[in-house]
């Protein structure tokens, strides 16, 4: 399960690294708790939407066909009902990106040989490719700004972030293994 009090000590660590000096947040140890953790997850959405955004410019993609491909390399021929509960969007609005994606030639749709009604999603080649180049990019990125930061450490930034979704309140009820 879930260690509340690791995730606890990981908040605290990076409380202590966003406020240092280089990130310009006032000195949170003099905000009352529930400021200074309203500071800290808009703090960790910004860095978040910063670098999701620089995927979008990266690879040219919007960030729900990034997400749609990302998903569809986990779940391979994925029924476009499932990908839309997933991205939490109405089936025809994932139907519409689908059909974008499946334009560019990154995915393909085709029917359920078992159930004509259904419409399942997979990954063509080049979709494959972009998932890898995305996935990379990220990586690249995290490890070599990790680098940089004193005290930081890759297996504590795992470990929280293993923790945000139950923490959050945001975890599968039925979690894929």
């Amino acid at each position: 399960m879930y260690d509340c009090h690791s995730f606890a000590n990981w908040l605290h660590t990076a409380t202590n690294l966003l406020c240092s000096r280089p990130y310009g947040i006032p000195a949170m140890s003099r905000l009352p708790r529930e400021q200074e953790t309203n500071e800290v997850l808009f703090q960790v959405l910004r860095a978040v939407y910063r670098f999701e955004q620089n995927k979008v410019a990266e690879f040219g993609l919007d960030y729900g066909a990034i997400y749609l491909l990302q998903y569809l390399r986990r779940h391979v021929r994925a029924p476009i009902s499932q990908a839309a509960e997933e991205m939490r969007l109405p089936i025809s609005t994932a139907s519409r990106l689908a059909a974008r994606l499946e334009r560019r030639g990154l995915l393909a749709r085709m029917r359920d040989a078992g159930d004509r009604r259904r419409v399942l999603l997979s990954l063509k080649a080049r979709g494959r490719a972009i998932v890898r180049n995305v996935e990379r990019h990220s990586f690249t990125r995290l490890t070599a700004n990790l680098a940089r930061m004193e005290g930081a450490s890759a297996a504590t930034l795992v470990s929280a972030a293993r923790l945000l979704p139950a923490v959050l309140g945001v975890a599968d009820e039925n979690p894929e293994k």
